[in-house]
């Protein structure tokens, strides 16, 4: 009759077994976790050049002759147009009319 190579070990042995069983477990957990946060940055760095992208295309749409401002003038053009206190007021209206329909969709 054999004996099962399990009952032969000691309680320590046992127990050290399942620590190094865990222990790998955890190690594959954190680079599960790794990954998936290294996919969320990616997933997050694609959005923001997504969004950088529509809006310079939504901006070039309403300069007249993109090509030949310099970025200093669409610069200067776009602080005149911001700094303007009704167009201010304008967008911070859209700012609260957002966060409103936000926080009313949670």
């Amino acid at each position: 009759m054999t004996i099962n190579n399990e009952t032969k070990l000691t309680t320590e042995q046992r127990l050290q077994r399942s620590i190094e069983r865990n222990e790998a477990k955890l190690q594959k957990a954190e680079e599960k976790r790794k990954q998936l946060k290294e996919q969320r940055r990616e997933l997050e760095k694609q959005a923001y050049e997504n969004r950088l992208t529509t809006r310079a295309i939504m901006l070039e749409e309403f300069l007249q002759e993109p090509e030949i401002l310099t970025n200093e003038d669409v610069r200067n053009y776009l602080a005149y147009l911001f700094n303007y206190p009704a167009n201010q007021q304008r967008l911070q209206k859209l700012i609260d009319d957002r966060k409103a329909q936000l926080a009313a969709t949670e």
